[in-house]
């Protein structure tokens, strides 16, 4: 099992961290902006469940066009690999910003950084898995929040985040 440091995760998805919480931003708000009012009628499931297949749309879109990245589908699970080294999913983020994790085998296998079955780049590579996370919530908006993040240990106790907020320009 290959955890790598939040250096290297940084080193590789730098270039790509205004793009990322682009697609998060822009995924929660069409989300409030498509069902306006009738937003708040929704379950929190089904509302994290659309937002999360935009954000999914966005990033199959841009994997496609960008060098290092590639799609990958395993059954249902749609995710990413990331220049030969990580694996994304996309997923809800708790309060704590940990990752809402399923409770399928695949899903607990992905959170405790056990390998991935799936042919990725050829060669057996050991991935360290990181999740895209997002929060459902309108005032992501302003916010401009989205965040990377790995379990390191079965028992959460330690992980690592990345916050990935747009560069802005020094005044």
């Amino acid at each position: 099992m290959a955890v790598r440091c939040r250096e290297e995760a940084e080193t590789t998805f730098g270039a790509h961290f205004d793009a990322l919480a682009d697609m998060v931003t822009e995924s929660v708000q069409l989300y409030y902006d498509f069902y306006g009012e009738r937003a708040h009628t929704h379950e929190s499931w089904t509302r994290c469940s659309i937002i999360r297949d935009e954000i999914k749309e966005r990033l199959i879109a841009f994997a496609e066009a960008t060098k290092g990245f590639q799609v990958l589908r395993e059954g249902n699970a749609t995710f990413f690999g990331v220049s030969s080294k990580f694996t994304v999913r996309i997923k809800k983020l708790f309060d704590n910003l940990h990752a809402n994790t399923g409770k399928t085998q695949y899903s607990l296998d992905f959170d405790h950084q056990v390998p991935v079955q799936v042919e990725l780049f050829g060669d057996e590579l050991e991935l360290t898995h990181l999740y895209l996370g997002y929060v459902a919530l309108r005032m992501i908006r302003s916010i401009r929040r989205s965040t990377l993040s790995a379990t390191t240990k079965p028992d959460r106790s330690s992980g690592a985040f990345i916050s990935i907020l747009p560069r802005r320009p020094h005044l």
